[in-house]
């Protein structure tokens, strides 16, 4: 189907998490911003309509729209997947030309649920499992993300209705597929020429920006509140009270737990690395790119409330060397390969598989067992 995009997207996350802890600190900001982007993307793709809802409603045979190796998709999944391609279409779209494409967009919904459907079954044949530090790695990320631009897991899912374990269980998933192509099709990894090559290609994308690490608390505005911003202000009283208590030497990371409206209250604060563009208020980049580290700041408002901050970091913009980003550019072409492998896979799949409408049957088919695929570079 043309014009209105799929809700299926690849999704990238970190190798090992041995590897993530040797490339922390020399990882670009922009590569680890790229990978949560990328996964970020995914995530609200697949949140559009059924994420963290129950994908397999209540047994019922005049539900059951097909049978994919005897595994049942129901109508109601068809009519959610329908729901989440409408909703990826541009705001501008005609409505009237989506009506007229009803018929293609069911057929569109139907081939990702049967994708999705034969890439579970393989990896459940496959017997992959990833592990409970590979997920939890993968969650940092994005919680490191989306902290990073004012959110957090929690507001990201509170705003689409959903939880943070249905938000892990997709990210396992997505990084079950990543482990499946590799072992049915045979990953290796790129040699080291092949690696530089990339690089040089590249060099772009590796480079450090500039950037900061700072910590905040926010006051928040309540609802239909107008900040005056003198004497007789009661949020800007509270911003400043609590200031006088960071100048007086009583821990910062206490403090933002103790009276901070920010999601990141939780962690003291901390904000983690920001470059210029993050999504934040722009009260608060200019703040944190221009106080100086380690000082409290002063007191200043923004469209959410009255902010304080403390920056504890600054890294100046420059190139990157190979030696200094290898692993970051072996992982993106390991995504590479698997972006450009998983539709041979899934083709293999689909032309190995039994899918048939329930008047078409006596019985479910049993699932056959999927020989591998054969890879390319």
């Amino acid at each position: 189907m043309t014009g209105i995009p799929g809700p299926e997207r690849p999704i990238r996350i970190p190798a090992t998490p041995s590897a993530r802890r040797r490339a922390r600190r020399s990882r670009p900001a922009a590569a680890r911003t790229r990978l949560a982007a990328v996964m970020l993307a995914a995530l609200l793709a697949a949140g559009c309509g059924w994420l963290g809802k129950n994908r397999a409603p209540a047994e019922d045979p005049g539900d059951i729209a097909l049978f994919v190796n005897g595994d049942p998709i129901h109508y109601g999944e068809v009519a959610a997947m329908k729901k989440a391609i409408i909703a990826h279409a541009p705001a501008d779209y005609p409505r009237q030309s989506i009506a007229l494409m009803e018929p293609r967009i069911e057929q569109e919904a139907r081939e990702n649920l049967i994708r999705e459907k034969l890439l579970d079954q393989a990896v459940e044949l496959e017997h992959i499992n990833p592990t409970a530090a590979q997920v939890g790695e993968a969650m940092r990320t994005l919680g490191d993300y989306l902290q990073a631009h004012g959110s957090s897991i929690e507001a990201f899912v509170e705003r689409r209705g959903s939880t943070p374990e249905a938000i892990r269980q997709e990210v396992r998933r997505r990084l079950s597929r990543d482990l499946l192509v590799d072992k049915r099709l045979g990953y290796r990894p790129a040699p080291e020429t092949e690696a530089r090559a990339y690089f040089e290609k590249n060099r772009t994308r590796y480079n450090w920006p500039e950037s900061v690490r700072f910590r905040q608390i926010l006051v928040s505005f309540p609802d239909g509140y107008t900040p005056g911003g003198g004497a007789d202000d009661p949020v800007m009283l509270k911003a400043n009270a609590i200031r006088e208590r960071l100048l007086a030497g009583i821990d910062f990371a206490a403090v933002a737990h103790e009276s901070s409206d920010d999601p990141s209250a939780a962690k003291g604060g901390e904000m983690g690395w920001i470059v210029q563009g993050s999504r934040l208020p722009p009260e608060v980049i200019e703040a944190a790119f221009n106080q100086p580290i380690g000082e409290i700041g002063p007191v200043f408002s923004s469209m959410l409330g009255y902010h304080i901050i403390q920056v504890t970091g600054r890294r100046e913009a420059h190139e990157a060397a190979f030696a200094e980003v290898r692993e970051i550019v072996e992982h993106d072409l390991h995504q590479e390969w698997r972006a450009r492998n998983m539709p041979d896979l899934v083709r293999q799949l689909r032309e190995e598989a039994r899918i048939v409408e329930p008047s078409a049957l006596g019985a479910p088919p049993d699932a056959p067992k999927n020989a591998p695929a054969k890879a390319t570079r």
